[in-house]
């Protein structure tokens, strides 16, 4: 059983963040038969976040006893508090989720982080604590880092928050708000550093990208942490890319390209061919890149009646879709969903793209790729390519229906292959296992061989053969993230 000493102790450190599994349980297990125990807990919960509202200059709860008059009282009765409770800003983020651990049997969310649908959050022990190392794979999180800091990030991510004004962002794309208040927070990424000094700024570390910082309002220092070590200050309109010399180039400022605020659903674009104006096509979405994206239908440009009002056909004479859209990069996972028709018998000896992106270069694995391909049994079926590594469906596709076809990517495993699921009409398919050639496999979307999204027209020499698709598409959807199968029969019409 625990003393009074230890229960009052055990709840102190439940707001330091240092309150270990052990003495986490006990203190649980008291709250379950103390109504006492349990209301004094709840009011040190309530005086943190009173605390919180007063360090960031928003109006105390109506009703409530004023922060400071309730810190004195309990300075009175427990005068070891008094250090943790004036930096009780600095410690919500950890201090919520310690409330998630002791509290009895509630599912509650973590305090200082939310996510959007969809997306896929790893961490250790359901804690969120400090030099602990938190894993976004897909999706986006909004953290309140402490009052007068938060940010928006968007996978995939890894990042940590450390003691101090010290936030490490490994990986991700990231939106950042610092306060006057909190001048002077870092960031730190593997090749950077950014010091705020009173802003609003973004800093874009994707894999296969230089590291980016665009300011949107205030100045920020940004440090280059290898090479020539170039340390330049940047403000308001001003972004700059790091060159792995270690010096800063210059480029434009986007802000359209930082989120600032949750999204409702996994981050996807869509082009739904309802209608071509002057060869153009709508792109839709706001997944990352698509903001000022375009999209031209070039060569003959033919709308036919599709699943969902009209859809592109391809006659295999030149049609193909170029845009402007840059595509996911690296190992981030992703999800391709279209309804596609093809023509009854339909060989194809390249394999046009249903859609593509990335470096077409051979001997590498640096693109991706939905196609159709016939194989050497005569069968026209589904393809992924990611350059060296192919992986190909086994339903047979040219019969002059319309079909739904999705294909799933969540990244590779431990030993580099690509973890796919293919999904033709909702029903989840085998699949041939891949021909890898011992590349790694991760796209590139930067580089002077680098191609933006495709459709229609195969990306390498055709030597001779048609490179382009005969078909008709409707109803292309990409998706920032791995789909499951619900998901995935939903698109396909099937609830």
């Amino acid at each position: 059983m625990m003393t009074s000493r230890e229960i009052e102790q055990a709840i102190q450190e439940a707001f330091d963040g240092s309150l270990d599994e052990t003495r986490a349980a006990a203190l649980r297990q008291v709250m379950k038969s103390s109504p006492e125990v349990l209301a004094r807990y709840c009011e040190q919960a309530l005086l943190e976040s009173e605390l919180r509202r007063h360090a960031a200059g928003r109006n105390k709860i109506p009703g409530s006893i004023p922060a400071r008059v309730r810190l004195a009282e309990r300075l009175v009765q427990r005068r070891q508090v008094l250090v943790s409770l004036l930096s009780a800003a600095a410690v919500l983020l950890v201090a919520g989720i310690v409330l998630r651990l002791v509290w009895v049997n509630r599912d509650l969310p973590l305090a200082g982080i939310e996510v959007s649908p969809g997306s896929l959050l790893t961490h250790n022990g359901n804690k969120l604590a400090r030099n602990t190392p938190v894993v976004l794979d897909q999706g986006v999180a909004r953290l309140t880092i402490r009052p007068g800091i938060e940010a928006v990030i968007e996978g995939p991510a890894t990042f940590q928050l450390h003691e101090g004004n010290r936030f490490e962002l490994s990986s991700g794309h990231a939106w950042f708000r610092v306060s006057d208040e909190s001048r002077g927070f870092r960031v730190v990424g593997p090749d950077l550093e950014v010091v705020d000094l009173g802003t609003e700024f973004g800093i874009d570390q994707r894999e296969d990208q230089e590291p980016q910082v665009h300011v949107m309002k205030g100045r920020v220092e940004a440090l280059a942490r290898g090479g020539n070590r170039q340390k330049i200050e940047l403000t308001a309109g001003q972004a700059v890319r790091l060159k792995p010399n270690g010096r800063w180039q210059a480029l434009a400022a986007d802000a359209a390209k930082f989120r600032k605020h949750l999204p409702r659903r996994l981050p996807q674009l869509v082009m739904k061919f309802d209608r071509i104006e002057d060869s153009d096509l709508a792109l839709e979405g706001d997944i990352l890149g698509a903001s000022n994206a375009t999209a031209r239908v070039k060569g003959p440009a033919r709308l036919v009646p599709g699943v969902s009002g009209s859809a592109l056909e391809f006659k295999g004479d030149g049609t193909h879709v170029e845009t402007t859209w840059p595509g996911i990069s690296g190992s981030a996972p992703r999800t391709v969903s279209l309804w596609c028709r093809l023509p009854r018998g339909t060989r194809f000896q390249t394999a046009p793209p249903l859609v593509w992106w990335g470096d077409p270069a051979l001997g590498w694995n640096r693109k991706f790729k939905v196609a159709v391909i016939t194989r050497a049994d005569g069968n026209t079926v589904m393809r992924t390519s990611f350059g060296d590594t192919q992986v190909d469906g086994t339903t047979g596709l040219a019969d002059g229906k319309w079909h739904h076809l999705a294909v799933v990517y969540q990244s590779n495993d431990a030993d580099g292959v690509p973890r796919l699921r293919f999904y033709v009409d909702g029903r989840e398919e085998p699949i041939h296992p891949p021909s890898q050639t011992g590349t790694v496999i991760e796209t590139a979307v930067s580089g002077h061989q680098t191609g933006t999204m495709g459709i229609g027209r195969y990306e390498l020499s055709a030597q001779g053969r048609n490179p382009y698709l005969v078909g008709t598409i409707d109803e292309l959807k990409i998706f920032a993230g791995a789909l499951g199968g619900d998901e995935i029969r939903s698109l396909a019409g099937q609830r």
